[in-house]
């Protein structure tokens, strides 16, 4: 096929391949031989009595466990092949509708398939990425849609009896050595169609639909009659080998299937209203046994009640699971939540078409958003069923649940139960979406009064509290044996302490409410404490926070933290609460934070003083603190593994206390918490990505009063120094006149350009050399589609510079090739280095860089980025030493190779690449390299000034003070968004420094001394981490493309901060760096080595270039 049609094959195209695979082969017959009691001679029977009647055949052989029904596909998209550019193509294409079913022939490589379409018997090709399987039945497969399920449930036994017979009709071999086809094949095809009349309750012509539905009966008449005919002459052919005889029972084969799907899909259609009337039905039945309101309600406000309910009842299911499984009356309960949903959805549906039928305007996702929460009301239903019999087996068989008390004291949900959870917590994120469709319903047409002609229940009233919920569950556990394991030792069958006094409030206590955390024993660890209860917090806490002179917190403890996140009266800026989040897993626990936090909130309102009218004003601000600080903790320092263990009691909190006083931040946290339930295990993505915003108004303000011009403040050239020294004809004058980027340099007449700086023989040499290096790696590089492509095809860098440095490892067999990037532009090589390292510094996480510097084994893992940058930071720096010391090379050409990288690392200082710039000159001052005076003797003055200018802008003298000072500008001018690249070393080094070279904790000013947290140090390493991350702005970035036009209006001297990007070049030097990393693997000692053969030992002097 054309190759330009093989884009975008989808992922079921290999799932269908892999099916394939498995198939047997062709050529083996069957040796199934023919029951002589299965014979069609039937003259004088009813059509639904034929056949009906045989005996079930035999269990296949061992080819035969084979699925054959993934050979039957359904097109998810119509096409028209005659819209195809390509006659040649056109001719041996075929147009299809949606839904149309097909059987596959063959799978082409380019994501074409042949098939023959089972509604015209047509065969041709058509594009595998408008299909899906027919059939899935994989159970755990999330992503089924309703049609697959249906299928599988309906249509595989035909479908997988059918594509057996297409694919090799002739299967069978008899005791003669003849071929023919398979009776027992057709037999099952037969059970095939017995088994879809059998689950459509069609079997019979007295089955209701048929009798009720005349277009289900005439489609089950003509099923039948087709199925007949194929039976009929199966009797008739049997043993034959005749082609045109089996070519017969291939075309009735397909005859029962287009006569099946279209059965299925009329049936389909039809047995709906049947379902909908009894639905209604059971809904007025059940509305019978509620009570009910005296007259309709206002529609607003009834579909916030059902919000507020249905937020409730979700919660209640994920925050509660644990007290729900290996429990019958658990289950009871949670079958009774259920039905309470189904109710409260039911109503909605009610209310949004009532609504839209008084809107001219309907949001066009309602319709979506409904069929969604439909589809999960179907998914939970078989969750509970799926949850409700593995309990049941359990308590009937007396087995011993394998959880019971979980490593950690942490409760392990089984895979029903984690299903459930992401089932509710998928409601929940769907629930509020719809809800606010509706509402906006609402703001189109008013309020209105709901219709009189339907009950509505008194959900007030019938409401299932969640007290009452937890004493019946956890009264439940009690009389199960399962209990005894969960709250008891797991090898002792006996209740022991712990379980009797858990036990105890369920059994004995007849308190109808108690506050959340306040009595039941699993929350007394978040019972506040008496010094926690008065409002006015500041007196008994003020010894455990310690300030400077000018009114800085130095040190406090967890509670004086804490009442400091949530300190009413004067509320925290951002800064400090960024830091204490990132930095508060090193001296609490997540438990900690949380008996905190939910002190705080929950104050005793009986022992407040009455004294303060606003007293309630101000536990009502602290409380909405408090969720304020709970959701900044959800969205955005949440941490997947480390805090995973509180999410059940978060729920729970919100749902059960929170709830209470605050519904609408109540319900804002249940719905974070879900969507953070929703997101794979293996993912570690905020929900909403904040920065670390520092106070740096101060420095801003300060800088603006200054009469600096911006050319002077942006400079990365000393202000006396402007390269004026270095001849304009030089190569380094020549590539400063080509730069693609607008230089803030204050140096004006510089054009810009975008296009890279390369000839058509070098583009071409590049990509050769990438070419060789990819034949050399293989699949460990890149895909395979790249590597037998027959033009060369640029690849996406981004992904496979984790993939770089795990090659870098590993070690491979490989010969020394000279390097190369020295003989390209060394201004187009600047800028490819710029960008790669760009697409380092800015993937690297604040939370690497912690786990980083804190070397916790635990966290080596997470700190990805950190390693890749530094790997190549170190492969760039040996790369440059060895392309100078490279051997069987001239005098001359090792000094045009010196000149060349310090080419390069100006560009890299004008495109405020510092990092690479550190590595170019670390490698230019190695002794390896400075020992050899030849080299520098034959430098001319204007690179000696330059490699001198050079050396200077990275010098260590006073901690990098120059440096620094560079940098500085673009920290406090980071409104502007202008890229660059820093000296990642330093940002470690500085935040080993501040880690090591402070305590973690600190004394008190009491006579006692109490131990107190150094929250000082953190917030001096969260100071470090803003200005890392203030820095982290990509060169290729539209939106920072944008943001910088709408400034350089204003301001003539930056005009663009994009980098025109060569994909070759990049991977080009990625290969290259990896190619040096594995020669030096073999010889740590090579540069030396190298060094010594320019210029042996004894002949070295002492003296080092200026």
């Amino acid at each position: 096929m054309d190759s330009d049609s093989s884009r975008n094959v989808p992922a079921n195209r290999a799932g269908v391949a892999a099916s394939l695979a498995t198939l047997p082969d062709a050529s083996r017959g069957l040796n199934i031989c023919q029951d002589p009691e299965t014979s069609f001679a039937a003259s004088g029977a009813t059509l639904a009595e034929i056949v009906f009647e045989c005996q079930s055949p035999h269990s296949l052989d061992s080819d035969l466990d084979t699925d054959m029904s993934v050979l039957f596909i359904r097109a998810l998209h119509a096409f028209d092949a005659t819209e195809l550019q390509s006659e040649s193509v056109n001719s041996v294409c075929l147009s299809f509708a949606k839904g149309d079913v097909a059987f596959v022939r063959t799978i082409d490589d380019s994501g074409w398939g042949e098939v023959t379409l089972v509604e015209t018997l047509d065969r041709g090709w058509v594009p595998m990425n408008f299909f899906s399987m027919a059939v899935s039945y994989s159970a755990s497969d999330d992503t089924q849609d309703e049609t697959e399920l249906r299928y599988g449930h309906y249509m595989w036994k035909l479908f997988n009896s059918c594509g057996r017979f297409l694919m090799n009709p002739i299967s069978h071999t008899t005791k003669r050595g003849t071929k023919t086809f398979s009776i027992r094949i057709i037999n099952e095809i037969r059970n095939g169609v017995r088994l879809l009349l059998e689950e459509t309750d069609c079997l019979s012509r007295s089955n209701e639909i048929v009798t009720k539905k005349p277009v289900v009966r005439r489609c089950r008449k003509k099923l039948l009659s087709d199925w007949y005919n194929l039976m009929l002459k199966a009797n008739d052919f049997r043993g034959t080998g005749n082609y045109d005889k089996i070519e017969i029972l291939t075309l009735l084969v397909f005859q029962v299937i287009r006569r099946a799907v279209a059965f299925f899909d009329v049936w389909l259609t039809e047995s709906s209203d049947i379902i909908k009337r009894e639905s209604e039905k059971a809904l007025l039945h059940d509305l019978s046994q509620y009570p009910l309101l005296c007259s309709p309600p206002m529609a607003r406000q009834r579909v916030t009640e059902i919000c507020g309910l249905l937020y409730s009842y979700l919660a209640l299911i994920v925050g509660r699971l644990d007290i729900i499984e290996h429990n019958p009356a658990g289950c009871d309960m949670l079958e009774s939540v259920v039905h309470h949903i189904i109710l409260l959805l039911r109503e909605l549906l009610f209310i949004s078409k009532t609504g839209s039928s008084f809107s001219l305007i309907k949001p066009a996702e309602l319709d979506d958003l409904l069929d969604q929460l439909l589809s999960l009301v179907s998914e939970i239903v078989m969750g509970i069923k799926s949850l409700v019999v593995h309990t049941m087996k359990e308590h009937e068989h007396n087995v011993r649940p394998d959880l019971a008390l979980q490593r950690d004291d942490q409760y392990l949900y089984t895979a029903e139960g984690r299903r459930l959870l992401r089932i509710a917590a998928r409601m929940i994120t769907t629930v509020k979406t719809t809800i606010h469709c509706i509402r906006r319903i609402f703001d189109s047409i008013g309020d209105f009064r709901l219709s009189t002609e339907r009950a509505y229940p008194d959900y007030t009233q019938m409401r299932i509290d969640p007290v009452l919920f937890i004493n019946r569950c956890t009264g439940g556990l009690a009389k199960t044996h399962s209990f005894k394991y969960r709250a008891g030792n797991k090898s002792d069958l006996g209740i022991t302490a712990n379980g009797v006094n858990l036990l105890h409030n369920p059994l004995f206590s007849d308190t109808d409410d108690t506050p959340f955390g306040q009595e039941m024993q699993e929350f007394q660890k978040y019972r506040p404490s008496s010094a926690a209860v008065s409002p006015s917090d500041a007196a008994p806490i003020k010894d455990e926070l310690v300030y400077d002179h000018n009114g800085g917190l130095l040190g406090a403890s967890l509670r004086g933290l804490v009442y400091t996140l949530t300190d009413e009266t004067v509320p925290p800026d951002y800064f400090f609460v960024s830091a204490f989040f990132l930095s508060f897993r090193r001296f609490a626990s997540v438990q900690d934070l949380m008996e905190r936090l939910v002190a705080r909130f929950e104050v005793a309102m009986a022992k407040v003083s009455k004294t303060d009218a606003l007293v309630e004003i101000k536990m009502k601000n602290r409380k909405k603190l408090v969720c304020k600080i709970l959701q900044i903790w959800l969205e955005s320092y949440w941490d997947a593994d480390a805090d995973a263990s509180c999410l059940a009691t978060l729920f729970n909190f919100f749902n059960e206390c929170v709830f209470k006083s605050l519904p609408l931040e109540a319900m804002a946290l249940i719905e974070t918490a879900a969507r953070l339930v929703e997101q794979p295990v293996d993912v570690h993505v905020q929900l909403v990505p904040r920065d670390i915003t520092l106070a740096k108004l101060n420095r801003k303000n300060a800088m603006s009063r200054s009469a600096e011009p911006l050319s002077v403040r942006y400079s990365m050239i000393d202000d006396g120094y402007e390269l004026s020294r270095i001849n304009t004809n030089s190569s380094v004058a020549n590539s400063l006149s080509l730069f693609s980027l607008g230089m803030p340099l204050g140096i004006s007449g510089h054009s810009s350009s975008v296009s890279p700086l390369l000839s058509k023989n070098q583009t071409a040499s590049i990509e050769s050399l990438v070419t060789m290096y990819r034949q050399l790696l293989g699949a460990a590089w890149c895909s395979p589609k790249y590597l037998d492509a027959r033009e060369f095809h640029p690849v996406n860098i981004e992904p496979l510079l984790r993939v770089w440095a795990d090659l870098c490892q590993q070690p491979w067999v490989v010969t020394r090739r000279e390097p190369r990037l020295v003989d390209f532009n060394a201004l187009e090589v600047a800028k490819q280095l710029t960008l790669i390292e760009s697409e380092i510094f800015c993937s690297i996480g604040i939370s690497e860089l912690t786990d980083h510097v804190s070397a916790a084994a635990s966290h080596l893992r997470r700190t990805g980025n950190v390693h890749i940058s530094v790997l190549f930071t170190n492969c760039f720096s040996g790369y440059v030493l060895e392309s100078i010391l490279q051997p069987d090379i001239s005098l001359q050409k090792r000094t045009n190779i010196l000149k060349t990288w310090l080419k390069v690392a100006i560009s890299c200082l004008y495109l405020r690449n510092f990092n690479s710039l550190a590595a170019i000159v670390t490698a230019l001052q190695s002794h390896m390299l400075t020992r050899i005076t030849r080299v520098w003797s034959d430098l001319s003055e204007k690179y000696r000034d330059l490699y001198d200018y050079l050396c200077s802008i990275v010098h260590p003298d006073r901690n990098y003070l120059v440096y620094r000072n560079k940098l500085k500008s673009f920290l406090l001018a980071n409104e502007y968004n202008i890229p660059v690249v820093p000296y990642f070393s330093l940002f470690i080094q500085d935040l080993t420094l501040v880690s090591e070279g402070n305590p973690n904790y600190r004394k008190a000013n009491t006579f006692l001394g109490q131990k107190l947290v150094n929250i000082d140090k953190y917030m001096k390493l969260t100071r470090v981490l803003a200005d890392f991350e203030s820095l982290q702005i990509p060169y290729l970035n539209d939106r920072a493309e944008k943001t910088h036009k709408r400034f350089s209006r204003r301001i003539d001297t930056i005009d663009e901060c994009a980098i025109a990007s060569v994909p070759a070049l990049k991977e080009l030097i990625l290969h290259e760096l990896w190619l040096l990393a594995q020669i030096n693997k073999t010889d740590e000692d090579r540069a030396w080595k190298l060094s010594c053969a320019i210029q042996p030992r004894e002949a070295s002097p002492v003296k080092k270039p200026a």
